[in-house]
């Protein structure tokens, strides 16, 4: 995970998403800050949020710092989601709202728990090291202990260290070091499908020079 700037709210955001949301969270008398009723069934309004998603944060996920192909794929889902920061379980009305989305792996998405942790948006340091040739990653030990902690908790909850995402990370850098591969990635290519592995790239000084 690396620091995420917020992008603005879509033009179309407030008619296709809040305002349906809203206006169903009232018919069911859920209000502003409450969480919703017990095995209560959500009007799926923030899927339209998706596409927009996608478009403002340039296909990047917001947790792995990873290309997500905004197509569907043979199984008839797609690698990216809505993901809700502040769950829908604690405030409803927080599930129809720009500022709480993050566009997200669905399978990182699916397991994150309700535990606290740092939103991508605040934060103001990069939390994890690389090991380029294995993918794995490690808590920076440049860190002060108030930043250590959050990073922990990030690793925690998320699970960015499984052997799955290790293996994937490893194979970015591996197309980015061996030219000769006919998916081989360029310095631009590695920066805009994986920019966490292009700045350990730049943090350890071994950028391919290109000229």
């Amino acid at each position: 995970m690396i620091p995420v700037t917020r992008a603005p709210e879509p033009s179309k955001f407030n008619k296709k998403v809040r305002q349906p949301g809203r206006r169903f969270l009232k018919r069911h008398h859920v209000n502003q800050g409450d969480p919703p009723p017990a095995n209560f069934a959500w009007r799926r309004y923030w899927s339209r949020a998706l596409p927009m998603l996608h478009k403002s944060y340039n296909d990047i996920c917001a947790y792995l710092a990873v290309y997500l192909d905004p197509d569907i794929d043979g199984t008839g889902n797609r690698e990216g989601s809505v993901e809700h920061f502040i769950p829908k379980a604690q405030d409803a009305w927080m599930a129809y709202e720009w500022k709480n989305y993050l566009l997200a792996d669905r399978r990182v998405n699916s397991t994150r728990g309700q535990e606290p942790l740092t939103c991508p948006y605040d934060l103001d340091f990069y939390p994890f090291e690389l090991m380029l040739e294995t993918g794995m990653i490690a808590v920076s030990e440049d860190l002060t202990p108030e930043q250590e902690e959050k990073a922990y908790e990030i690793l925690d909850a998320l699970g960015l260290d499984k052997e799955v995402y290790d293996a994937e990370r490893a194979e970015y850098y591996a197309r980015y070091k061996d030219r000769t591969r006919e998916d081989a990635l360029t310095n631009a290519q590695i920066a805009r499908y994986a920019p966490f592995i292009w700045y350990e790239i730049q943090r350890q000084g071994v950028v391919i020079d290109e000229s």
